[in-house]
């Protein structure tokens, strides 16, 4: 019989494979979101592939700017790497 903490092991990495991470490149013309805001017609991250349910940006490109974007399914992982405490280098052009 397994021991609580043995239990507690097996739920945490159930927890942790149900989690996804993409990578995609935003095109130029795009939000960075998936829901669309009213009144407003324009192209979103979930028009270029069908994520699962409660994909979410981790950051934001602007709408008229290109480049990778990461995505995840995990709320503790986009905020853990948006935190300013992880140094982050970006190169605009």
């Amino acid at each position: 019989m397994p021991t609580t903490e043995q239990n507690n092991s097996i739920e945490l990495s159930e927890i942790v494979q149900k989690h996804q991470h993409f990578k995609i490149f935003k095109p130029y013309n795009c939000l960075s979101q998936f829901v669309q805001e009213r009144m407003k017609n324009k192209k979103l991250l979930g028009d270029f592939y069908d994520f699962p349910d409660g994909t979410m940006a981790i950051g934001r490109l602007d709408h008229d700017s290109e480049g990778l974007l990461l995505l995840t399914t995990d709320g503790m992982m986009s905020h853990k790497i948006r935190d300013k405490s992880i140094e982050k280098e970006y190169y605009v052009q």
